[in-house]
């Protein structure tokens, strides 16, 4: 990977950064959707926030971020939470929906190879196994929750805050502009990214249709929000590769196109980051 890097086409790199930037653009403007109440996308300063995209790195900390902004710019507590809480879970279901429309095409066209998923052409790679592994969860989740003991003690604790969020979700229903906005946001910062994923891997000489790229991106932020890691570090990588392997990509290119992917989407945000959310606290925002 370190020679792939070395004769990387860095131009391609360039519009990866700028890319990687729209999409939070894209990002903010789902957050309007969220809310009854009309909000700036900017004001006085950026008010464009780290994107809840990408492989959903850090998803509990972006929801109460959100939720602290929605309370400073005046909304009532259950509001500001349901709110948060609504904007997080538009990303999944978008990411959710165009994994289960695309992987059937994909799979029965012969484009999509899940025995080759990690890299190890050899049949049994780690697709297979990654797809085991997601039934064995779902399984014993669902023997769980078949203990009375266990079903109640989640009930009991989920119930409330679905009743509270649920009118909240009901007055958002009855807006389908904010709900096409929200939707849209989500929707439109996916599309952009997986543009961003395709130019990572041509500054490598690879290459992929549209279609491949964003399934690739958004099964990766998928397992990035199953990870029960800071930005889904690790899990994301290996969703990405695997990806890029199971579409045919040389696993080289895959693991070098991965990292400048995440490099400028992942690994560099915090620096500027951190201080504009300093000015934030600053101004009373967060």
């Amino acid at each position: 990977m370190v020679d792939a890097l070395a004769d990387a086409d860095w131009a391609w790199a360039i519009v990866v950064v700028v890319l990687a930037q729209v999409s939070v653009v894209f990002t903010a403007v789902a957050l309007q959707g969220a809310v009854v109440q009309r909000l700036p996308l900017a004001s006085g300063g950026p008010r464009v926030r780290r994107p809840v995209h990408r492989p959903r790195r850090g998803t509990v900390a972006i929801t109460a971020t959100n939720i602290r902004y929605f309370q400073r710019q005046g909304l009532a507590g259950t509001t500001a939470v349901t709110s948060g809480v609504v904007s997080s879970l538009a990303g999944g279901v978008i990411q959710f929906v165009i994994v289960v429309v695309s992987l059937p095409f994909l799979l029965s066209s012969g484009r999509l190879q899940l025995s080759d998923a990690g890299g190890g052409g050899d049949g049994g790679g780690g697709g297979s196994l990654f797809v085991r592994a997601v039934i064995v969860l779902a399984v014993i989740t669902g023997i769980l929750m078949l203990i009375p003991r266990f079903r109640s003690s989640v009930v009991g604790k989920v119930k409330p805050q679905v009743d509270k969020a649920w009118v909240d979700v009901r007055d958002l229903l009855r807006r389908p502009r904010q709900l096409m906005t929200m939707l849209g946001g989500q929707a439109a910062s996916q599309v952009v990214l997986a543009v961003t994923l395709g130019a990572s891997l041509r500054a490598f000489g690879g290459s992929l249709p549209f279609v491949d790229l964003l399934v690739i991106n958004t099964f990766a932020a998928l397992i990035g929000g199953l990870a029960p890691v800071p930005g889904g570090l690790g899990a994301v990588e290996a969703g990405l590769i695997g990806g890029f392997t199971a579409f045919g990509v040389d696993s080289t290119q895959a693991g070098a196109a991965t990292f400048v992917f995440r490099l400028f989407t992942a690994y560099l945000p915090p620096a500027w980051g951190w201080p504009t959310m300093a000015w934030m606290r600053r101004r009373a925002l967060l």
